[in-house]
């Protein structure tokens, strides 16, 4: 190969040698954000695991003073006729936590209120269209959005204070759909996919040691919300593992088919209105 020859191979190698180092410093680039967003994902579990430890704590120190305020019941308390504020599976705060679940409703894609929040998050089939601006919508995309933005969520809202925590803690819907309750049966498959939160909340409760006597709880599917949020998370994605690894009791998991038993029959419609509903559980 003659000298000429060999500068023009050279010159011809130039572009890919200078892709192969832009490509590196992409792929480094890349490997950086995967990192960082593998670490932040662990640094913001982390801070919710530890504030919601703390709101456990909080619960278990009042239970003493409240533990007979309520009378127990071995129902779905769908009534909700007390103030959530005073509800001894609550820890007490400032900020308005008894509306968290429309967070969760708005990390699921809802563009009006669905209530109550619970039996509407967890019965959630990709039926529910009137949530959703009256489009489809991707059923296990709202999940895996759910899943991943509920410990972010979640630890913003328990460490809130002054003005900020309303803003951080609730989204305020300009309409609102309620599960129509109209007669016995309508009433009693909500009941029925409440039952199968409220039941393994108690057992999750109960077997850690936060809650002595889960019947005393007002609002136990609000409590999960924030004392238990993995059997939250296992009842709106099938896949998602209530032990978290074995690390709670086995009796906790199996929600999302428990509640599928609950939707037999063609009963779960919704009223829906500008007017806020009176229960939101």
């Amino acid at each position: 190969m003659s000298p000429e020859e060999l500068d023009d191979e050279m010159e011809a190698l130039q572009p890919a040698r200078a892709n192969r180092g832009r490509a590196v410093v992409v792929g480094a680039a890349l490997l950086s954000s995967a990192l960082f967003a593998v670490s932040a994902k662990q640094s913001t579990q982390t801070r919710a695991r530890i504030n919601v430890e703390m709101a456990r704590k909080a619960v278990r120190e009042q239970q003493d003073v409240t533990k007979d305020l309520y009378v127990p019941t071995t129902e779905a308390d769908t009534s909700h006729s007390s103030d959530p504020r005073v509800d001894p599976c609550l820890p007490d705060s400032s900020a308005p936590i008894t509306k968290f679940p429309s967070l969760i409703q708005l990390a699921a894609g809802y563009s009006a209120e669905g209530v109550p929040y619970g039996g509407v998050l967890f019965s959630d089939r990709g039926q529910y269209a009137e949530l959703h601006g009256g489009t489809d919508y991707d059923l296990q995309g709202m999940r895996t959005n759910v899943i991943a933005k509920y410990d972010e969520l979640l630890a913003n809202c328990l460490t809130s204070k002054g003005a900020r925590a309303a803003d951080v803690c609730e989204h305020v819907y300009d309409t609102q759909c309620e599960l129509d309750r109209s007669d016995d049966e309508k009433k009693g498959q909500v009941s029925c996919v409440e039952d199968c939160v409220n039941s393994r909340f108690a057992q999750f409760v109960e077997s850690e040691g936060i809650v002595e006597d889960a019947s005393t709880c007002a609002y136990p599917v609000l409590s999960g919300f924030l004392l238990a949020p993995n059997v939250i998370k296992s009842c709106i994605d099938p896949a998602y593992d209530a032990t978290e690894g074995g690390k709670h009791a086995s009796s906790i998991a199996g929600c999302y088919d428990c509640v599928t038993t609950c939707l037999a029959g063609d009963h779960f419609s919704f009223i829906c209105s500008a007017e806020t509903p009176k229960y939101l559980y």
